[in-house]
Protein backbone atom coordinates (compact mmCIF):
# COMPACT_ATOMS: atom_id res chain seq x y z
CA UNK A 1 0.00 0.00 0.00
CA UNK A 2 1.26 3.02 -0.62
CA UNK A 3 -0.32 6.43 1.39
CA UNK A 4 -1.86 9.12 -0.46
CA UNK A 5 1.00 12.09 1.32
CA UNK A 6 3.91 9.58 0.02
CA UNK A 7 2.20 9.41 -3.48
CA UNK A 8 2.03 12.42 -3.15
CA UNK A 9 5.41 13.66 -2.15
CA UNK A 10 6.67 11.31 -4.75
CA UNK A 11 4.69 12.22 -7.66
CA UNK A 12 5.43 16.44 -7.32
CA UNK A 13 8.69 17.54 -6.60
CA UNK A 14 6.75 20.71 -5.77
CA UNK A 15 6.04 20.30 -2.43
CA UNK A 16 5.31 23.79 -1.74
CA UNK A 17 2.80 24.82 1.35
CA UNK A 18 0.64 26.11 -1.49
CA UNK A 19 0.85 22.81 -3.32
CA UNK A 20 0.42 20.22 -0.67
CA UNK A 21 -2.89 22.11 0.69
CA UNK A 22 -4.33 22.28 -2.93
CA UNK A 23 -3.27 18.49 -2.98
CA UNK A 24 -5.08 17.47 0.50
CA UNK A 25 -8.34 19.14 -0.63
CA UNK A 26 -8.37 17.37 -3.85
CA UNK A 27 -8.39 13.54 -2.81
CA UNK A 28 -9.87 12.01 -0.21
CA UNK A 29 -8.15 10.44 2.95
CA UNK A 30 -10.26 7.47 2.29
CA UNK A 31 -8.13 6.26 -0.84
CA UNK A 32 -4.74 4.84 -0.97
CA UNK A 33 -2.48 3.74 -4.27
CA UNK A 34 -1.70 -0.23 -4.35
CA UNK A 35 0.19 -2.11 -6.75
CA UNK A 36 -2.54 -4.16 -8.75
CA UNK A 37 -2.34 -6.88 -11.62
CA UNK A 38 -2.68 -3.73 -14.06
CA UNK A 39 0.22 -1.52 -12.41
CA UNK A 40 -1.12 0.25 -9.60
CA UNK A 41 -4.58 1.14 -9.04
CA UNK A 42 -6.50 3.49 -6.28
CA UNK A 43 -8.63 1.71 -3.58
CA UNK A 44 -10.84 2.54 -0.27
CA UNK A 45 -8.77 2.58 3.15
CA UNK A 46 -12.52 2.42 4.69
CA UNK A 47 -15.77 2.70 3.31
CA UNK A 48 -17.11 4.92 1.16
CA UNK A 49 -20.56 6.42 0.86
CA UNK A 50 -22.44 6.74 -2.06
CA UNK A 51 -22.39 10.31 -4.15
CA UNK A 52 -18.53 10.82 -2.14
CA UNK A 53 -16.12 12.78 -3.98
CA UNK A 54 -12.71 10.66 -4.23
CA UNK A 55 -10.26 12.61 -5.94
CA UNK A 56 -10.10 15.71 -9.18
CA UNK A 57 -8.34 16.38 -12.04
CA UNK A 58 -6.99 19.82 -10.85
CA UNK A 59 -3.44 19.67 -12.52
CA UNK A 60 -1.93 20.63 -15.60
CA UNK A 61 -3.93 21.52 -18.75
CA UNK A 62 -2.48 20.51 -22.09
CA UNK A 63 -3.71 21.17 -25.85
CA UNK A 64 -3.26 19.38 -28.63
CA UNK A 65 -4.72 18.75 -32.23
CA UNK A 66 -5.38 15.61 -31.23
CA UNK A 67 -4.32 12.82 -27.99
CA UNK A 68 -2.00 10.63 -29.99
CA UNK A 69 0.36 14.27 -30.05
CA UNK A 70 0.49 14.37 -26.72
CA UNK A 71 3.42 12.87 -24.35
CA UNK A 72 2.42 9.63 -23.59
CA UNK A 73 2.26 10.12 -19.74
CA UNK A 74 -0.40 12.80 -20.12
CA UNK A 75 -2.37 10.71 -22.90
CA UNK A 76 -2.59 7.57 -20.97
CA UNK A 77 -3.85 9.50 -17.38
CA UNK A 78 -5.31 12.86 -18.45
CA UNK A 79 -8.89 13.74 -18.73
CA UNK A 80 -10.11 14.81 -21.32
CA UNK A 81 -12.43 17.98 -20.39
CA UNK A 82 -12.83 19.73 -24.61
CA UNK A 83 -12.28 18.95 -28.15
CA UNK A 84 -8.14 19.43 -27.61
CA UNK A 85 -7.77 20.15 -24.43
CA UNK A 86 -6.85 17.82 -21.71
CA UNK A 87 -5.90 17.94 -18.02
CA UNK A 88 -3.74 16.30 -15.68
CA UNK A 89 -3.98 15.20 -11.99
CA UNK A 90 -1.30 16.72 -9.06
CA UNK A 91 -2.90 13.75 -6.99
CA UNK A 92 -4.14 10.35 -7.80
CA UNK A 93 -7.14 10.62 -9.81
CA UNK A 94 -4.68 10.09 -12.75
CA UNK A 95 -4.28 6.35 -11.30
CA UNK A 96 -7.96 5.49 -11.33
CA UNK A 97 -8.02 2.75 -13.74
CA UNK A 98 -10.78 2.26 -15.70
CA UNK A 99 -13.99 -0.46 -16.00
CA UNK A 100 -16.86 -1.02 -18.37
CA UNK A 101 -18.75 -1.39 -15.14
CA UNK A 102 -17.21 1.34 -12.68
CA UNK A 103 -18.36 2.45 -9.25
CA UNK A 104 -17.48 6.09 -9.67
CA UNK A 105 -18.00 8.46 -12.40
CA UNK A 106 -17.03 12.15 -13.07
CA UNK A 107 -18.86 14.42 -11.79
CA UNK A 108 -18.74 17.59 -13.68
CA UNK A 109 -15.58 17.57 -15.91
CA UNK A 110 -13.14 17.11 -13.24
CA UNK A 111 -14.24 15.37 -10.14
CA UNK A 112 -14.36 11.58 -9.68
CA UNK A 113 -17.16 10.49 -7.42
CA UNK A 114 -18.75 7.46 -6.05
CA UNK A 115 -21.75 5.87 -7.40
CA UNK A 116 -22.10 3.33 -4.69
CA UNK A 117 -21.59 2.32 -1.50
CA UNK A 118 -17.77 1.08 -1.83
CA UNK A 119 -16.62 -1.64 0.87
CA UNK A 120 -12.70 -0.81 2.61
CA UNK A 121 -10.03 -2.84 0.32
CA UNK A 122 -12.23 -2.37 -2.68
CA UNK A 123 -10.49 -0.68 -6.03
CA UNK A 124 -12.40 2.63 -7.15
CA UNK A 125 -12.54 3.00 -11.31
CA UNK A 126 -14.28 4.95 -13.60
CA UNK A 127 -15.23 4.16 -17.06
CA UNK A 128 -12.92 6.57 -19.88
CA UNK A 129 -15.79 6.12 -22.39
CA UNK A 130 -17.86 8.64 -20.73
CA UNK A 131 -14.59 11.69 -21.17
CA UNK A 132 -12.88 10.60 -23.81
CA UNK A 133 -13.65 11.24 -27.32
CA UNK A 134 -10.41 11.52 -29.22
CA UNK A 135 -8.21 9.42 -30.84
CA UNK A 136 -6.51 8.06 -27.63
CA UNK A 137 -5.81 4.08 -27.67
CA UNK A 138 -5.59 2.05 -24.25
CA UNK A 139 -2.15 0.49 -23.97
CA UNK A 140 -2.50 -3.26 -25.98
CA UNK A 141 -5.94 -2.20 -27.35
CA UNK A 142 -7.73 -4.30 -25.19
CA UNK A 143 -9.68 -3.49 -22.37
CA UNK A 144 -9.08 -5.30 -19.51
CA UNK A 145 -11.33 -4.68 -16.88
CA UNK A 146 -12.92 -8.04 -16.52
CA UNK A 147 -16.15 -7.03 -15.56
CA UNK A 148 -19.46 -8.77 -16.84
CA UNK A 149 -20.26 -5.92 -19.00
CA UNK A 150 -16.93 -5.54 -20.46
CA UNK A 151 -16.54 -4.06 -24.08
CA UNK A 152 -13.41 -5.66 -25.02
CA UNK A 153 -11.96 -2.36 -25.55
CA UNK A 154 -11.72 1.13 -24.50
CA UNK A 155 -13.65 3.68 -27.48
CA UNK A 156 -13.92 6.82 -27.26
CA UNK A 157 -17.98 8.03 -27.11
CA UNK A 158 -18.52 8.60 -30.36
CA UNK A 159 -17.46 5.20 -30.83
CA UNK A 160 -19.90 3.35 -28.65
CA UNK A 161 -23.41 2.30 -29.61
CA UNK A 162 -26.79 3.85 -29.62
CA UNK A 163 -27.79 1.99 -26.57
CA UNK A 164 -23.97 2.32 -24.64
CA UNK A 165 -24.50 5.75 -25.03
CA UNK A 166 -27.77 5.87 -23.34
CA UNK A 167 -26.62 3.64 -20.92
CA UNK A 168 -24.01 5.68 -19.80
CA UNK A 169 -25.88 9.15 -20.50
CA UNK A 170 -26.01 10.11 -16.56
CA UNK A 171 -22.55 10.06 -16.22
CA UNK A 172 -21.09 10.90 -19.26
CA UNK A 173 -19.19 14.11 -18.44
CA UNK A 174 -20.52 18.03 -18.77
CA UNK A 175 -17.92 18.42 -21.84
CA UNK A 176 -19.82 16.07 -24.07
CA UNK A 177 -23.20 17.26 -22.68
CA UNK A 178 -22.38 21.13 -23.58
CA UNK A 179 -20.67 19.75 -26.76
CA UNK A 180 -23.71 17.87 -27.97
CA UNK A 181 -22.76 14.60 -27.92
CA UNK A 182 -24.94 13.80 -25.73
CA UNK A 183 -28.28 15.29 -27.82
CA UNK A 184 -31.00 13.91 -24.66
CA UNK A 185 -29.60 15.62 -22.22
CA UNK A 186 -27.69 18.72 -23.42
CA UNK A 187 -26.88 21.28 -20.81
CA UNK A 188 -25.07 24.43 -21.37
CA UNK A 189 -22.04 25.04 -19.25
CA UNK A 190 -19.27 27.73 -19.96
CA UNK A 191 -17.05 27.81 -23.07
CA UNK A 192 -13.64 26.96 -22.88
CA UNK A 193 -11.43 28.68 -25.03
CA UNK A 194 -7.96 26.86 -25.53
CA UNK A 195 -4.87 29.16 -25.65
CA UNK A 196 -2.28 28.21 -28.07
CA UNK A 197 0.73 25.84 -26.93
CA UNK A 198 1.03 22.05 -26.06
CA UNK A 199 0.96 23.21 -22.62
CA UNK A 200 -1.70 25.67 -21.17
CA UNK A 201 -1.75 26.99 -17.58
CA UNK A 202 -1.79 25.16 -14.20
CA UNK A 203 -4.63 24.60 -11.70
Amino acid sequence: MIPLKDYISRFRSDSSKESSQSLAKNDSLKISVHPCRLGLGVFAIEDIAAGEYVAGFYGEIYSAGRASLLPMAVANHAIQFSAHVWRDSFGIARLFNHSCEPNCYIKGDFDIVTLRHIAAGEELTWDYSTTENCDWVVPGKTCLCRSNRCRGTIPPYRHLSHSEQVTIAPRTSDWLRSAGAVTSLQKKTPDRVPKSGLRLSGA
